[in-house]
């Protein structure tokens, strides 16, 4: 058998299988990471198992695990996590930031200094 010349080799016999292989490619990405979100899933039970202070150290609740552990199983699990404690900790910043001001105001009442005078 002999190897086809470049005159053989139209655009229409090349377009199926660069069409072929595209597909196959995203199959192989959709296989990949639903073993990886599979995989994670697995470990989630790794976190069920730690106490709430070791949860509380990287930055988790109990109910964050109990709701990445109720994502679908081609879903990863870690990316709800992931989320989760981004969320909470911007949420407790915007608090502590909150807190702080409040409390300069209260300082600024208390001397007796209008609120304009004190410019941050």
């Amino acid at each position: 058998m002999s190897l086809p010349s470049i005159e053989s080799l139209t655009p229409a016999r090349i377009a199926p299988a660069k069409v072929a292989l595209v597909k196959i490619q995203a199959v192989m990405r959709t296989a990949f990471a639903a073993a990886v979100a599979w995989n994670n899933h697995r470990k989630l039970g790794e976190l069920a198992g730690l106490d709430d202070k070791m949860l509380a150290d990287i930055g988790l609740t109990r109910a964050d695990v109990g709701m990445a552990a109720s994502e679908p199983l081609w879903r990863d699990p870690t990316v709800r996590l992931t989320v989760l404690a981004v969320e909470r900790r911007a949420s407790e910043k915007a608090h502590l930031r909150w807190r702080v001001s409040r409390r300069r105001e209260a300082v600024q009442a208390q001397q007796g200094l209008p609120r304009e005078a004190c410019a941050d």
